[in-house]
Order: C-alpha cells, then sequence, then structure tokens
C-alpha cells in the first residue's frame, strides 16, 4: 500500500520550501497520490513523465514504495 504521509515527509525533506511560494512542478504528481492508498500506475506514469529531469534532482531521496 502507498503511504502518502511518507512519501511527504521525504519530499519536504528534500525541498522544505515545496509549494510554499508556488505551485511545484509535482504538484499534480503529489495531488495524485495523496487520493488513494492504490493510486493507477498509468496516471502516476503520466504525471511523472511531465516532469523535467532536472527537477528529479532535487527529489533524488524519494524511495519508490512498493505494495
Amino acid at each position: 500500500m502507498f503511504k502518502f504521509k511518507e512519501f511527504e515527509k521525504v519530499l519536504l525533506k528534500d525541498n522544505p520550501k515545496y509549494e510554499r511560494i508556488k505551485t511545484s512542478d509535482l504538484h499534480d504528481l503529489v495531488a495524485l497520490l495523496e487520493k488513494s492508498a492504490a493510486p493507477n500506475v498509468d496516471a502516476v506514469g503520466k504525471e511523472m513523465k511531465k516532469i523535467k529531469k532536472d527537477k528529479w534532482k532535487k527529489y533524488a531521496n524519494i524511495p519508490a514504495q512498493s505494495t
């Protein structure tokens, strides 16, 4: 099961200023993950592909989670 609170904790560790001033590039992905403990894999992949590679470097510590 996907654990959003654990994901959010690591997200904020990597970027303590996440969405503090403007909407992050990860906003739509995070919103999708927050909605469900078992998010649709295709929808997650689609949102992930929208994020530029250089932005992912900031979030290098976010672990992949398995069910």
